[in-house]
């Protein structure tokens, strides 16, 4: 093979322009030569989104802090398995999971021994690591659970009977005491 500035000599004497492939030839180009499209360039560990989205501001502030309410960070603080805060909080050490330790070591004592969240196999109680920096977190934003806890509920129960809510069941509730108080004094009588 001939080659000049300008053009290429295939070996069946035909010339092509520099850079575009004969039939013959193999391609030294990542993509297609032909085609007007340019490719990015291809950076190591970066995905199509890295390349392509605009970079976040900088806030040179230090005092600056970011403002979210609970009810966003609220989930990351309930157990998966009793839908409470947090307490004593376990790590699975396979998947990272966390957990109320009396929730995780029930369901791996009853249940199978497989994360709740995630299915992932959990070889033994040892794979389980208290997490005090997380019980901390907990303690710094809400204070003490049982009592958040108790008011939440005392919240919910108020809001049920301001919108009627359990009413039947409250009812029925209060009409069988009042029969059986009324049994209990003919039986006094009879």
């Amino acid at each position: 093979v001939e080659e000049n500035n300008s053009t290429a000599m295939t070996s069946t004497g035909g010339s092509q322009p520099q850079g575009k492939p004969s039939s013959t030839e193999p391609s030294n180009h990542p993509f297609n030569p032909i085609s007007k499209w340019e490719e990015p360039t291809e950076i190591p560990f970066l995905t199509l989104y890295d390349v392509h989205r605009k970079p976040r501001q900088v806030n040179d502030d230090p005092d600056a802090r970011v403002r979210m309410p609970l009810k966003v960070l609220s989930a990351e603080f309930h157990c998966p398995v009793c839908l409470g805060y947090m307490k004593k909080t376990s790590i699975v050490m396979e998947c990272l999971h966390r957990f109320c330790g009396e929730c995780i070591q029930k369901c791996l004592r009853l249940g199978k021994k497989e994360c709740p969240s995630c299915r992932i196999h959990i070889p033994s109680r040892r794979s389980l690591r208290p997490d005090p920096n997380f019980d901390a977190l907990i303690k710094n934003i809400y204070g003490d659970v049982d009592t958040l806890e108790k008011h939440e509920e005392k919240e919910i129960e108020t809001l049920n009977k301001a919108k009627h809510m359990n009413n039947a069941y409250a009812e029925s509730r209060k009409l069988g005491i009042m029969q059986q108080a009324i049994h209990r004094v003919r039986l006094l009588f009879v």
